[in-house]
């Protein structure tokens, strides 16, 4: 099973998973999802880089102090931010710039399903399920939701480790 055969089948809109797919070896195209790690680690640590550099800012106008609240509140209110920026780019990019995206990888999931000697009802079962989220709406809605979660997660860290609380007079 390679997702690299979804993005081939694409019209030729530029993806960045298409090209990764199209100039990988024989060892990537073997686990496709090697690219798909590291992007989501360089996404995920710019995220962070990104909460942290503000929470560093609001340290620095708030004379290099910062409690554990404020700290997560700067934090957290970064993550939302960067969360509604990629739900809103994610439903632009599916409903309107790659349209046929959605359709497709699920055409490509149900003839993976059929390859794996799935029967029928079962198929048209755990398609239900999956159209719920393979929709511009519900993808954008889900990423939002995550990035919510993990941002609180990340934000309570975040506070926790750069809290420097003001001497008490």
């Amino acid at each position: 099973f390679c997702f690299c055969q979804i993005y081939k089948r694409l019209p030729k809109h530029f993806s960045t998973t298409r090209f990764a797919c199209k100039t990988s070896g024989p060892e990537q195209a073997a686990n496709p999802s090697t690219m798909s790690y590291v992007l989501n680690f360089l996404n995920f640590a710019v995220w962070i880089g990104g909460a942290v550099m503000a929470v560093r800012a609001f340290r620095g106008s708030n004379g290099g102090y910062a409690t554990f609240g404020e700290g997560f509140k700067t934090s957290f209110f970064t993550f939302l931010v960067v969360g509604v920026i990629t739900a809103i780019w994610t439903f632009v990019n599916f409903s309107f710039i790659q349209p046929d995206f959605l359709s497709d990888m699920m055409d490509f999931q149900r003839e993976a399903f059929e390859t794996q000697g799935m029967d029928e009802d079962a198929i048209d079962m755990a398609m239900s399920y999956t159209a719920m989220f393979m929709s511009p709406g519900g993808m954008a809605a889900y990423l939002l939701v995550m990035s919510l979660i993990g941002g609180a997660i990340i934000s309570a860290i975040i506070g926790a480790i750069m809290k420097k609380e003001a001497p008490e007079y």
